[in-house]
């Protein structure tokens, strides 16, 4: 979704239609951060019924998150700070300029940079604001697991939803700034938090079938809702977008997610959605350098649609194989095979 509506706002020539189909494309990070939420609460539950302390546990989480996440995100900063030394674009469409200092890149801090400070980063890696916020939210997810009991984490998941939510309306009638109420991490948890909770749900088995029948319906009520809104507010900062769309789409998404989490043969384990997830964490971190590679290549807007699809998906196979598989065995081997062979 995101990179679709990426593509499509950065053609001008696409015409009136596809603008208005993808305009919701930006709720793609609400769906991965309740994605995001429900796979990482499984794997704190997993690990922290197979460590024998909250030392080992701590760990073991850590290590888990920095092989998969860290490695990559280095590559794409080493890319943004060394092309600029070999290639220097055009002043009016620089993807290199930023106001943002480069070590905030380092600390995962540039998002809540931009909000302080009121500074624009980098076009090419644009994208990594919400890792920024994602990376707060395993540190929350991982208190919640290590410090309550099983039986109020639901309740202080609950609780962490509404204070989302009231921290975006505070930017808004505070600070008036609606793109931090959009980017400012502690604005955007509501979607990982709900997603934690439907995964708690799912460890518990607390998703009978009567309540995936009901679940159908209920997605089929609130479908007409979710295309409407691509006419009804195809701006992603708005005072509507704060109020209701934030909400509805990580509600929307959670049942989602909970919907396809039922079954033996449930969509997000095995086939083309799982193995995209293998290799989406590079779609995402690379999709804006390699359009801005391929408007250079290919003028055309169909041309530079299927040379950026083939590129980044094929550099991302590559990567996963390569490169991040091979490191996150690798830090899982530092583990030992009891801690390190639980799947996450």
């Amino acid at each position: 979704m995101v990179f679709m509506g990426h593509f499509i706002t950065s053609n001008s020539k696409l015409g009136p239609i596809l603008p208005v189909m993808f305009s919701q494309y930006w709720s793609g990070v609400d769906l991965f951060f309740v994605i995001s939420g429900f796979v990482i609460f499984l794997s704190l539950y997993r690990l922290r019924a197979a460590a024998s302390g909250s030392w080992e546990f701590s760990v073991a989480y850590s290590s888990f998150r920095f092989w998969r996440i860290v490695p990559i995100y280095l590559l794409l900063i080493a890319s943004f700070l060394l092309i600029p030394m070999f290639y220097r674009p055009p002043a009016e469409s620089n993807p290199f300029a930023s106001s943002i200092p480069h070590w905030c890149y380092f600390i995962f801090a540039q998002s809540v940079w931009a909000v302080v400070y009121q500074h624009r980063g980098a076009d090419f890696v644009n994208v990594t604001w919400s890792l920024c916020a994602e990376v707060g939210f395993y540190g929350v997810a991982f208190l919640v697991v290590l410090l309550f009991p099983a039986r109020a984490r639901i309740r202080i998941l609950l609780a962490l939803v509404a204070v989302s939510y009231l921290a975006r309306v505070a930017f808004v009638f505070i600070r008036n700034d609606l793109a931090a109420a959009y980017i400012f991490p502690a604005c955007r948890m509501d979607g990982f938090m709900l997603g934690g909770i439907a995964a708690i749900l799912y460890v518990e088995k607390r998703l009978t079938a009567r309540f995936r029948k009901m679940l159908n319906w209920i997605l089929v009520g609130l479908t007409p809702i979710y295309c409407l809104l691509a006419y009804l507010c195809q701006l992603q900062s708005t005072m509507f977008s704060v109020f209701f769309s934030y909400t509805f789409y990580a509600l929307f998404y959670c049942l989602l997610v909970i919907w396809a989490s039922f079954g033996e043969k449930a969509p997000l384990e095995r086939g083309p959605l799982a193995y995209f997830g293998k290799v989406s964490y590079f779609v995402y971190l690379f999709q804006v350098p390699a359009l801005w590679l391929t408007e250079i290549f290919f003028p055309g807007a169909l041309g530079r649609f299927v040379g950026t699809l083939f590129l980044v998906v094929g550099l991302a196979s590559l990567s996963w194989f390569c490169f991040e598989r091979p490191l996150i065995r690798f830090g899982r081997s530092l583990l030992g095979t009891r801690i390190g062979g639980i799947p996450t």
